[in-house]
């Protein structure tokens, strides 16, 4: 089920008047969803092909924020705990979790692994950092004797800049499977004014300078990062968020089953000035096992436009792994060459997707001015000669 379409999302859509009740639930949809299974497998493989590719002992660490106050109630940083005792049945001579100074002294740790969900404006790693102030770790990695290394499921660049500041980090060994670089390519201009304008309605500013400004489109099954959105997580007078105090109903969990970036795909391709494309995108998608068929139109028309390669992660929030997929698969299909540039067999099939909506015989249909989501008839197709 899409999150807009869930019964708390139309109740929390109704707070907002017809002009931007469409932005609200546009929003809703542009947010990646992630599941407890989905993160779990994320951080079991991110982690694991680092101790893959390392030799002798592995430390390893998660961001407790505990050691930033003792006060902290339990969050992100348990489940994380909790799914690295897990990898440790597959490394059980190799791992090892939270160890002491001494104990790492003894097994001769070579490498140490921090470990978290989502690193945003990088304020709560270097307060981490800061506040533990390993010392003899310290001495170890000025030596040489170890290596110091960041991994997690997704991090901004403004987290990934702040996280060099840590001492003996370096940049190749920030290792994440999602990472975020622009934010202008999360949020259109619109949903950006949208959000900001409705932020006045909770106690919070769109998106606080606390957090670093940072425009997360992330939210976490086990909970919503403090730096999404306000209107999403945030009460105010007579204003009730989707995720009160950051926590997930219950109720919502089914929208985070079974989740993919479907509907993304298509924004990306309007954005990028391929409408017609976005629209067949959307078309595909009426169908939800049609996710592959969406993701490859998706890539091929980023690069058609231009768009390098590398990018696609930085614009498509997919993973390293499923894009890596995807070009492999493009790749085989003839429908991109060894240098991901796409193929006159690739622009074909852009050609016929683009042309299978034109010719569509999908009669104009004008929705209810009363209801909830209104659809003139104008935007399916009827005064731009489209049906």
């Amino acid at each position: 089920m899409r999150l807009s379409e869930h019964p708390l999302s139309v109740e929390w859509l109704r707070q907002f008047d017809q002009t931007d009740v469409h932005a609200a639930r546009f929003a809703l949809d542009s947010l990646k969803l992630v599941s407890f299974s989905q993160f779990e497998a994320s951080i079991i493989r991110t982690v694991g092909s680092i101790v893959e590719d390392l030799k002798g002992k592995i430390a390893v660490f998660t961001i407790d924020k505990k050691i930033i106050d003792s006060s902290s109630k339990p969050g992100s940083e348990d489940r994380l705990g909790h799914t690295l005792t897990g990898l440790t049945r597959v490394f059980p001579d190799r791992l090892l979790i939270k160890p002491t100074d001494d104990q790492m002294a003894v097994e001769k740790v070579s490498n140490v692994i921090l470990v978290d969900d989502f690193v945003a404006s990088g304020s709560r790693i270097l307060d981490f950092w800061h506040a533990w102030n390993p010392k003899r770790l310290k001495s170890w990695i000025s030596f040489g004797y170890c290596k110091l290394w960041l991994t997690g499921y997704a991090i901004h660049r403004k987290g990934r800049a702040a996280a060099l500041e840590i001492f003996g980090l370096e940049e190749d060994r920030i290792v994440f499977d999602v990472i975020l670089e622009h934010d202008r390519n999360f949020w259109p201009p619109s949903l950006i004014e949208f959000l900001e304008r409705n932020a006045i309605r909770t106690y919070h500013r769109p998106f606080t300078a606390n957090f670093g400004g940072i425009q997360g489109p992330i939210v976490f099954q086990h909970g919503c990062p403090d730096n999404a959105p306000a209107v999403f997580c945030r009460s105010g007078p007579g204003f009730l968020p989707l995720f009160p105090n950051r926590s997930i109903p219950t109720p919502l969990y089914p929208c985070f089953d079974g989740y993919t970036d479907r509907y993304r795909t298509s924004e990306l391709l309007w954005n990028s000035g391929q409408p017609t494309l976005a629209l067949q995108t959307l078309e595909v998608l009426s169908d939800e096992r049609n996710t592959f068929q969406s993701e490859i139109l998706g890539i091929l028309g980023l690069l058609a436009k231009g768009l390098s390669s590398r990018k696609l992660i930085s614009v498509m929030t997919l993973s390293a792994h499923t894009i890596s997929d995807r070009l492999e698969s493009c790749q085989n299909l003839g429908l991109l060459d060894s240098r991901n540039e796409v193929t006159p067999f690739g622009y074909d099939l852009l050609a016929r997707a683009r042309g299978k909506y034109l010719s569509s015989n999908a009669p104009a249909v004008e929705s209810d001015p009363n209801a909830i989501f209104y659809v003139p008839k104008y935007f399916s197709g009827e005064f731009c000669g489209v049906q």
